[in-house]
This record gives structure tokens, sequence and C-alpha cells, in this order.
């Protein structure tokens, strides 16, 4: 089965918006960094909407740690967070 991927699903969601996905990280962590020009439909808030089902943890501010988010999918190439330019 071949797993979706971020940019596949921010294409169908906006078709006339322009993403560069790029995955970025180091030993033990993997990111993609989306970078895109906002429009009217695609603000920061609908775009990290479609990307954070591709994020398997998120950063705690409070604790200053990344946490799981325990959503990991089969169908979707997850990694452990996302990272939005715009």
């Amino acid at each position: 089965m071949k797993k979706t991927t971020l940019k596949q699903e921010l294409k169908k969601s906006f078709p006339n918006v322009k993403f560069s996905v790029r995955k970025s990280g180091g030993t033990f962590n993997d990111f993609l960094v989306v970078s895109f020009k906002q429009t009217a439909e695609a603000t920061y808030s609908s775009v990290m909407k479609i990307a954070s089902k591709f994020e398997k943890q998120e950063y705690c501010h409070y604790q200053d740690m990344w946490e799981s988010k325990n959503n990991c999918r089969e169908d979707l190439e997850q990694v452990d967070g996302v990272i939005l330019e715009c």
C-alpha cells in the first residue's frame, strides 16, 4: 500500500497554491519543512490543520520536550514534526 504524502494532501486541498516540501532533521528526528505563500484559502492555520495529521509528535512548551501524539497511521507518511514557512 502506497502511503499518502503531505504534499499530495496539500495539493488536493489547495490546487492553486505552490508548496515546497523538504525533509530536514538529525539523527533521531525527521521533520518536514513546508514553504508556501499564504492566500485567502491557504492560511497558516488551514495548512497546519492538514499538516498536523502527518506529525507523530508535538512540542510541549511547558515541559520543554517533544511528546508522542499517539496518532500513528499506516496510510500516511508520518514524520516527527512539521514546520511551516510562509
